[in-house]
C-alpha cells in the first residue's frame, strides 16, 4: 500500500498530481475542512462497464489486513 498526500506544497511531501496505474485501488481522504475538489482524468480505451467500485465482502476478503483502516470508505 502507498499513500501520498495531495498538494502543492512539495517542500512539506505534498504531490500536486498522481498517476493511478490500472488495476489499482484509489481513494481519497479529506484530512481538514468542510470541502474538497478532486478531479480525475481517464485516457482513451476507459470503459464504464469496466470500472469496480469496491464491494466491502470481497474487499474485505481480499485485503484482510487493510480491512480495518479502509473499511469506514467503502460503502456498506
Amino acid at each position: 500500500m502507498s499513500k501520498f498526500k495531495l498538494g502543492f506544497d512539495v517542500t512539506q511531501g505534498h504531490t500536486p498530481q498522481l498517476l493511478v496505474q490500472k488495476n489499482c485501488w484509489k481513494i481519497a481522504i479529506l484530512e481538514e475542512g468542510e470541502f474538497g475538489l478532486l478531479g480525475e482524468t481517464v485516457a482513451p480505451g476507459f470503459e464504464y462497464q469496466d470500472m469496480e467500485i469496491a464491494k466491502p465482502n470481497s474487499f474485505k476478503a481480499s485485503f484482510p489486513n487493510l480491512w480495518d483502516e479502509l473499511s469506514p470508505y467503502v460503502k456498506q
